[in-house]
């Protein structure tokens, strides 16, 4: 159990494979293909538009917590070849007409791709709002989608705009706008730690009610917070009890009348706890309506997908994914009867997405577990043209969700100001901007930030590598936040940063941490104790909005150093950086004394541990130079706050650290660095990733040096046929193109390089929308070869360091404020030198290699491993994961073999005895 559910999230989250059989995008055959072309939201509510203009993400009340849509795309070889890449036809939402002719007869014409529609989609005047245009030869259709910049408390609201334009002579008479949404609410609490799965996989047993609300002119979908709750493995396996309440005794007494149905509707705060409530309605107000128990098959899709997923074992055999049939069996969903037949309900009203489908809706107003709606508004022409909306209101409480309806502006207005938002954000911005660059890249780069403030989360400052679900990316990972908060300081998003510090040094482990059963691999062995923990002073893999671990690498190095490193780099763009740092030391020398401590003794370089989202512990240049980066700005904050002595003590590793670096992985006859991981199902740590980030963040090497210049020429030899679509695709070539124009972008040698590149990247964007996935196919389409951009677009780590790179070759001093603020680095230059005297300003080398630890550096140190935590004795930690300590147990599963059978047997059992209830 513990191999599928580890397997199934956290090799995902890693990103995207290489293979004979073009798998660059292996995570989509994983998780599913991303069907998301066009995003809006504002930091709280954010929302994903597929290409044919159906929403398909649906992330309230922030871009990480949680997705609020039915919707599941399939993982497939060929998914993007499928009609909306495999989703069921019934899932997400999407507008129609109901268009009627001079006769009298009428036809239902979904606003989708396989309708018969041109469909053409952009940000409307390079805005904040998603604009769809469907064309026909008797119809134009425009959809507009605009998030309300409404401010902090308030409900949020996305308005769905609808112009219809009627051609001349178009046998046309009337048209009324139709609404079919398949809501899945979901509170923020539905969501278990380290496996972020159950706001998309779990669609199918997620839902929870809807009915019609007369007196709003809205059905209301909600989900309390206290029922059908997912927190943790168990509630996976065992679905939750689920208390109905009034809405189920009614469905027990049968159909409900108009007058019931307003009492029930204006009880539900008093009935039901706070959670998710969702209201929709139309403008002008619905003509009819339809709340149906949803017949939607995502149990078929989710099965399918995990089918797909063991099949996978056939196709790459060596790839880490799940083999065995009846562990990926206990994530479908329960065999067994009905929720009808199990509560007893005498009365079900009919499917909506069935039911619209003569455009004639019949007003059921109530369904329970899964439930979907659809709406009828009837549109006015005016000469030939009829406008009309979707309005979608979010609040924890109906009561907040009908105020909100009931304060809705027009439509229109809500456009304009969510664009007069956008505009007056950007207006505080340096973006990127400069002769060289072309209006294309300034284009990019410049969505590339929008993409950001659509992904940040504004209660708290985090930032996802996606909105989307599939994959789970709707996270906050420390590593790439250090990169967001360099663009965002550079281009004067600072207030922001230093939010994110803040948040940060509040996500920081305070103690050692033991694996969480079922899920975590083995925890590193600690080179001071030789105990087996995930240490104090580190972060997790990545996080949710609300600092809940999301993935299960729990102590990858290169993430803590990424995370000093940001920490300290922040100062020069705060009113007193000496004050800002004192402010934070306690955090910062947690983490700089962990990476100081961490220390292979045979060979100099970091102990053991987890690169780049791999699984394994490894030494790599990955973790060796991230490490240096952050010890070094560390100590340069240390001189500047006043604290000599710790600057000394990261100053000599930094040193010992960067000669270990140079004398193992650096190829003189080659002139280049290597020693990189090579992980092919991960295109993180591909061949140029590693060498890119020792030149910038973590500078090893004075830029001046020849072998910067050499190894940024031969890593822009190896990036330039992959841009140039002569390879399979490629992943993450933004890296080297951001390092290379901070250390190199004013050379001459190579400045044009790098803006044609740049250049070329920004056509690889997607069109209309200006975006890039986590990877890029190189395929062939109707005019040539194009990259196809795939998995969790738009990436928004990706489209930062594209940013970074358009903003380092316009003004690189805006992103290296840091290197004229704090001291200057006592380290670099120094390097491949022997050690200097303690009175030039930097100490003593590090102990010997084989030097001990003095006996009570454990105690001493709680990073050093510590007390266990939650007051575990130490042999609990060591026994947990273990291989030559002393213990029986099962060091390649994680944990004692006999607990961890019988946890699966239990959890099996308890799943099939409710599926038989």
């Amino acid at each position: 159990m513990r191999h599928l559910l580890r397997c199934l999230i956290a090799t995902a989250l890693l990103v995207g494979a290489a293979h004979a059989h073009s798998t660059l995008d292996f995570v989509e055959h994983l998780f599913g293909a991303s069907n998301v072309h066009a995003i809006a939201g504002h930091g709280r509510l954010a929302v994903g538009v597929s290409a044919a203009g159906e929403l398909t993400v649906l992330a309230w009340p922030n871009a990480s917590q949680t997705d609020q849509l039915g919707y599941i795309t399939s993982n497939a070889f060929e998914a993007r070849d499928l009609p909306r890449f495999g989703a069921p036809e019934a899932a997400g939402a999407f507008l129609g007409l109901v268009v009627e002719d001079g006769a009298g007869a009428r036809t239902v014409r979904w606003l989708r791709a396989d309708a018969g529609w041109a469909i053409d989609q952009r940000y409307a005047g390079d805005g904040a709002n998603v604009e769809t245009v469907y064309a026909a030869d008797d119809l134009t259709v425009t959809v507009t989608d605009a998030v309300d910049p409404v401010e902090a408390g308030a409900a949020d609201r996305l308005v769905r705009h609808v112009r219809v334009e009627r051609a001349a002579g178009a046998d046309v008479a009337a048209v009324w706008l139709l609404v079919y949404a398949n809501l899945s609410p979901s509170p923020p609490n539905n969501r278990v730690p380290e496996l972020p799965v159950v706001d998309w996989a779990y669609d199918g047993r997620n839902d929870f009610a809807a009915l019609w609300d007369a007196a709003a002119g809205a059905v209301v979908h909600f989900h309390p917070d206290d029922q059908n709750i997912r927190d943790g493995v168990p509630s996976l396996l065992a679905p939750p009890a689920i208390d109905f309440g009034a809405l189920g005794a009614q469905l027990r007494a049968g159909a409900p009348d108009g007058a019931t149905l307003a009492g029930l509707a204006a009880d539900l705060d008093a009935a039901y706890a706070p959670g998710a409530y969702l209201a929709l309605t139309t403008v002008p107000a619905p003509d009819q309506h339809q709340v149906g128990q949803d017949a939607t098959p995502f149990c078929d899709a989710a099965g399918a997908l995990l089918d797909n997923i063991a099949d996978l074992t056939t196709r790459f055999p060596d790839a880490p994914v799940p083999v065995d049939p009846m562990l990926l069996d206990v994530l479908r969903c329960p065999e067994g009867p009905s929720l009808a037949e199990r509560e007893g309900f005498v009365w079900q009203a009919d499917d909506a997405w069935g039911d619209a489908a003569d455009g004639e809706l019949s007003g059921h107003g109530l369904a329970v577990g899964e439930a979907n709606s659809a709406l009828r508004a009837p549109l006015t022409f005016e000469g030939d043209v009829a406008t009309g909306a979707m309005v979608l209101v979010a609040a924890p409480t109906a009561a907040e969700a009908r105020a909100a309806l009931a304060a809705s502006p027009a439509p229109a207005e809500v456009l304009a100001r969510s664009d007069a938002a956008l505009a007056a954000w950007l207006a505080t911005l340096d973006l990127p901007d400069h002769a060289d660059l072309s209006d294309h890249v300034k284009r990019v780069a410049r969505r590339a930030l929008i993409n950001i403030r659509v992904g940040h989360v504004a209660s708290n400052g985090a930032i996802v590598a996606s909105i989307t679900r599939q994959a789970p990316y709707g996270l906050d990972w420390p590593r790439d936040g250090a990169f967001f908060n360099a663009l965002l300081d550079g281009v004067g998003w600072s207030e922001l940063v230093t939010r994110r510090a803040d948040l940060y040094l509040g996500w920081q482990r305070d103690r050692a941490a033991v694996p969480t059963p079922l899920i975590d691999p083995p925890p590193p062995v600690d080179p001071d104790t030789g105990r087996r923990s995930y240490p104090a002073g580190a972060w997790e893999m990545n996080y949710y909005a609300d600092g809940t671990p999301g993935g299960v690498w729990r102590f990858e190095i290169d993430n803590a150093g990424f995370a000093l490193w940001t920490l300290v780099a922040h100062a020069a763009w705060t009113d007193d950086p000496a004050a800002y740092l004192n402010a934070r030391w306690d955090g910062i020398a947690a983490a700089a004394d962990l990476l100081t401590r961490w220390r292979d003794a045979e060979t100099g370089l970091p102990a053991p541990a987890q690169e780049d989202d791999n699984p394994e512990y490894t030494q790599t240049l990955h973790g060796a130079v991230t490490t240096f980066g952050a010890l070094d700005m560390a100590a340069r904050g240390a001189r500047l706050a006043g604290h000599d002595d710790d600057a000394q003590r990261w100053e000599a590793r930094a040193k010992e650290l960067g000669d270990t670096i140079l004398e193992r992985f650096y190829d003189a006859e080659a002139e280049r660095f290597s020693g990189q991981s090579d992980v092919p199902w991960n295109p993180g740590s591909a061949p140029t990733g590693q060498t890119a980030w020792l030149v910038w963040p973590a500078h090893l090497l004075p830029w001046d040096d020849a072998r910067v210049a050499a190894q940024m020429a031969f890593d822009l030899d190896t990036i330039t046929p992959v841009v140039n679509l002569e390879t399979e695709g490629g992943a993450y070539v933004v890296k080297t193109t951001s390092s290379a124009a901070l250390a190199l972008g004013a050379d001459a040698a190579f400045r044009p390089r790098l803006i044609a590149l740049l250049e070329t990247l920004a056509l690889h964007a997607t069109p209309g929308t200006d975006q890039f996935g986590e990877v890029f196919l190189a395929r062939e389409g109707p005019d040539g070869v194009f990259a196809d951009q795939r998995v969790s677009t738009p990436h928004l780590w990706e489209g930062a360091l594209f940013a970074a790179t358009a903003l380092a070759l316009a003004n690189p001093d805006a992103m290296l404020r840091y290197e004229a603020v704090l001291p200057p680095s006592r380290v670099r230059g120094t390097l491949g030198q022997p050690d200097p005297a303690p009175d030039a300003g930097v100490p003593d080398a590090a102990p010997p290699a084989d030097a001990a630890p003095p006996a009570d550096a454990a105690a001493a140190r709680p990073d050093a491993g510590g007390p266990p935590a939650d007051g575990a004795p130490d042999a609990e930690i060591a026994c947990l994961d273990c291989e030559d300590e002393g213990c029986d147990c099962d060091a390649t599963d994680g944990g004692p073999a006999n607990g961890l059978a019988l946890l699966v047997l239990a959890l099996w059992g308890l799943r099939r005895r409710y599926s038989k209830r």
